[in-house]
């Protein structure tokens, strides 16, 4: 403020000689002129009309140096208005930078105050905690500070081997939840197969009682009509008995005749018996695996039975298939025997 009050006193001095100087040089002419036109006077009319002219020209000569003069003035006058604004525009910036410092280092005071204070109250817990500890030192009876470290570093590894152990023994507890997880998975899966394979069992019971059912029918349809064809049948069971007999009689003996009636039983028939039980079950192995296969499509074809085509009770079905038949020859050919 003060640099700036001492250069508005320079302009304002500056242009008051400006002034003085422009006063000057507009008086000077008009005192010219004020003598020139006394001296005229005194002369004749005809010799002033001779300097009028001359007294004219000076006039206009001394206001164009006038009106030059103040040009040439006002340009500085303009430029100390524009620089006068510029420092009063920096002095404004400067009075907000001083402001904002000002608020900066009260803030600082206000923190260096709460520090203090701060220092304050732990220079306070400081000394607590010594006399605290100096307390403790004299009840255990004066133990030194390097004996404490050495139980507090004790401490602190039975600490993190307690913290490894029970680090292990999560782990391991992990592992046996997955076990668990697994084997309750597993058991879960095989009460489901066993739910099915029951589901199975019950089904296959309900086809046996089925096939009884069906047994005992035919084996009272047969046993009603046996008296009637018992009559008829007798005649067949005489001729094959009297054929039997002859047989019996007979030398040559063959392979059946033989294992029935005690007759000596040859190595060749042996072999041929063999051959053609084994080209039996080749064929009934065949058959049952063709039948198998139809069984299993014409399940997977039902929407019912999709679910239940599976290899075992297709196995079963496909046999129960097969040996239906024959224990049902077997039933008839033992009530016509009776």
């Amino acid at each position: 403020m003060w640099r700036l009050s001492e250069h508005g006193e320079m302009a304002l001095l500056s242009s008051i000689d400006q002034s003085l100087i422009l006063l000057g040089v507009f008086l000077l002419p008009l005192n010219l002129l004020s003598f020139i036109y006394g001296s005229v006077r005194r002369t004749d009319g005809r010799q002033a009309r001779y300097f009028r002219p001359a007294i004219i020209s000076a006039l206009l000569i001394s206001l164009s140096t006038i009106l030059a003069l103040s040009e040439l003035d006002s340009s500085p006058s303009k430029q100390s208005i524009s620089e006068l604004n510029e420092m009063k525009a920096q002095v404004t910036k400067l009075e907000l930078l001083l402001e904002e410092k000002n608020m900066l280092l009260n803030s600082r005071i206000l923190e260096i105050e709460q520090s203090k204070k701060l220092i304050e109250e732990m220079d306070g817990k400081i000394e607590f905690l010594q006399k605290t500890l100096n307390d403790v030192q004299v009840s255990y009876g004066g133990t030194s500070v390097f004996d404490e470290k050495i139980k507090v570093q004790q401490l602190w590894d039975e600490s993190r081997r307690n913290n490894f152990n029970i680090h292990v023994s999560e782990s391991k507890t992990w592992e046996a939840e997955k076990k668990v997880e697994e084997v309750a998975s597993k058991v879960e899966q095989m009460q489901n197969i066993i739910n099915e394979q029951w589901i199975q069992i019950q089904q296959l019971e309900q086809s046996l009682q089925m096939t009884k059912v069906m047994t005992s029918r035919v084996n009272n349809k047969v046993q009603s009509g046996g008296y009637k064809k018992k009559k008829s049948n007798g005649c067949l069971m005489s001729k094959l008995r009297r054929s039997m007999a002859k047989h019996s009689h007979s030398k040559p003996v063959g392979l059946p005749d033989s294992f029935f009636l005690g007759g000596s039983i040859s190595r060749s028939s042996l072999l041929k018996a063999s051959n053609q039980f084994k080209g039996i079950i080749s064929a009934a192995r065949k058959k049952h695996h063709e039948l198998q296969c139809t069984v299993k499509q014409a399940m997977k074809m039902n929407d019912y039975t999709a679910p239940l085509a599976h290899s075992e009770l297709v196995f079963f079905v496909a046999s129960t298939i097969l040996i239906f038949p024959l224990m049902m020859a077997w039933v008839l050919c033992s009530s016509f025997v009776d």
